[in-house]
């Protein structure tokens, strides 16, 4: 609690998602003690049917920081997740946080792809009244089916919601079911766009998150728009949406988001992978 508490102004996730990575079989939670003091920890996620390490919630407590305590952290689960078999390891950082970059870069990862993100108080939203797309939301099963027939929504195949990724196979969207909502646009027989969505709780409260693709302009603000208005109407905090960065433009002309949220802001997907060749090197 004391490190959540100085994590981004308070807004920190950490609470109420530390209880569930030790419960979790698939989680491996390390961290660092000095003096008795848990000041840093890391978690290291296997998902897609363990053939991805996911590292989550780095996190180090302000006043123990520039000690490499950070190195030492990530290095170490990169080195377990190669012992554990996986194939690759990932996470996602800010694009402008020069420190989490140059990290990933000295445990030889790499960047993959950038995705817009942006946050908007639920006060200032200004849902617009077009009609749009006509969504409909279905289940997981059911967005995987139709998405077979528009896999170049997502790219890289690797699809992302609330800073996390997943690879876009059917036991990894299936996992999703209860942790994620899906709306989907579909014209003569083919999916046109779709967006997830799924409560974020902070410490200051519950968001919003939802992430949008689609093939144009018009899809992809009839989904804005939706979740938008779906975050005021049930009253959330606020909204954070990601989305592919070709639709910046349409995101950030449109009138249904305050000037304030109108930033460049983006996500960066890392990853180093392994063969197995080299997981045997590292281990040893």
């Amino acid at each position: 609690m004391t490190i959540a508490r100085l994590t981004w102004g308070g807004y920190d996730y950490l609470p109420f998602a530390f209880d569930g990575w030790l419960q979790d079989p698939n989680c491996y939670t390390f961290g660092i003690e000095i003096d008795g003091h848990l000041v840093a920890l890391n978690n290291l996620r296997l998902i897609d049917d363990r053939s991805t390490g996911w590292m989550e919630g780095l996190r180090v407590n302000r006043y123990h920081r520039k000690r490499g305590l950070a190195r030492v952290l990530t290095k170490h689960i990169v080195e377990f997740a190669a012992e554990t078999g996986v194939s690759r390891v990932r996470y996602t950082t800010d694009t402008t946080n020069a420190a989490s970059l140059k990290l990933g870069q000295e445990v030889g990862m790499q960047r993959i792809f950038d995705m817009g993100v942006f946050w908007a108080g639920t006060d200032k939203i200004e849902p617009s009244g077009r009609p749009g797309r006509r969504l409909v939301n279905v289940n997981a099963e059911t967005f995987y089916e139709q998405f077979l027939s528009s896999p170049d929504l997502v790219p890289n195949g690797t699809l992302i919601f609330d800073w996390k990724a997943v690879q876009v196979t059917k036991s990894s969207v299936l996992a999703l079911e209860g942790k994620c909502r899906f709306w989907t646009s579909v014209r003569r027989g083919v999916l046109e766009s779709f967006s997830l969505g799924l409560d974020r709780k902070e410490m200051k409260g519950i968001e919003w998150s939802f992430t949008v693709y689609a093939n144009d302009d018009d899809a992809f603000l009839s989904h804005l728009g939706y979740h938008l208005s779906y975050a005021k109407k049930h009253k959330y905090n606020a909204a954070m949406g990601t989305y592919p960065l070709g639709f910046r433009k349409a995101l950030l002309s449109s009138p249904m988001i305050p000037k304030e949220s109108r930033r460049r802001f983006a996500l960066t997907l890392l990853e180093k992978q392994f063969s197995s060749k080299s997981a045997r090197s590292l281990v040893s």
